[in-house]
C-alpha cells in the first residue's frame, strides 16, 4: 500500500465535514456503481407502473422469459 500523508485542511474548505481523498479510479467505480443502482431503481419503477397498467404480464416461471 502507498504512503498516506495527513495535512490540515482549513475548515473553510471542508465546511466542518470530514474530507476523504480517493484515487480517481476508485471514485469512478463508486460513481458507476451508483449510476447502475439508480438505473435499476428506474427500471423497477417503470416495470411496476407497466404492471399496474396491465401492460406487463406476470411470469409464472423462468421459462416464460424466453
Amino acid at each position: 500500500m502507498k504512503n498516506i500523508t495527513f495535512t490540515a485542511i482549513p475548515k473553510k474548505v471542508t465546511g466542518r465535514e470530514e474530507l476523504i481523498v480517493l484515487p480517481r479510479s476508485v471514485f469512478d467505480e463508486l460513481v458507476a456503481e451508483d449510476a447502475k443502482k439508480e438505473e435499476i431503481l428506474k427500471w423497477s419503477h417503470e416495470a411496476r407502473e407497466l404492471r399496474k397498467k396491465g401492460k406487463l404480464p406476470a411470469l409464472k416461471s423462468l421459462k416464460d422469459l424466453r
